[in-house]
């Protein structure tokens, strides 16, 4: 089991990986001819793995207010990427031909990135997975503990 220690450690880590990719979400990237931020990517592939996934529950996977969520949809629909359809009083997100295109060319550059970091990367792949498990469940612990915007309250 982990010290205390370590997790503190752990998550500042994190926290020093979220600026470097932060700093690299400033810079679009050109998928299939079109101009994507960083976080219309993660959003684009999260609607293209649930596809029919409602704007809400979206919001809520991505960690993301309503309005912040709606604003990168938009952008989506906008560049002809998602379509919105109303069902009841959700608005469920498909991806159109154009989306299923671009991101299926995200996912074949993405692979070839990852195949050379890999072969660069000072670290055995078993421990790369382990890593991924215990994000994984820092991530779920967060998920179902940690309110969104959370802190403590004051009174």
């Amino acid at each position: 089991m982990a010290s205390p220690e370590e997790l503190v450690k752990f998550v500042g880590h994190l926290y020093e990986m979220e600026r470097f990719l932060r700093e690299n979400m400033r810079h679009a990237r050109y998928h299939d001819g079109v101009e994507l931020f960083e976080g219309e990517i993660h959003t684009l592939r999260e609607i293209s793995l649930r596809e029919g996934i409602s704007q809400a529950e979206l919001s809520q996977r991505m960690v993301r207010t309503k309005g912040a969520t709606s604003t990168v949809v938009d952008k989506l629909e906008g560049k002809g990427l998602v379509r919105r359809v109303r069902s009841d009083t959700r608005c469920l997100l498909y991806l159109t031909d154009l989306g299923r295109q671009v991101q299926r060319a995200r996912e074949i550059q993405e692979q070839r990135e990852a195949n050379r970091v890999v072969e660069e990367l000072p670290v055995e792949l078993e421990d790369l997975a382990v890593a991924n498990e215990v994000i994984e469940a820092l991530l779920s612990y967060c998920r179902d503990r940690c309110p969104p915007g959370g802190g403590e309250t004051r009174k």
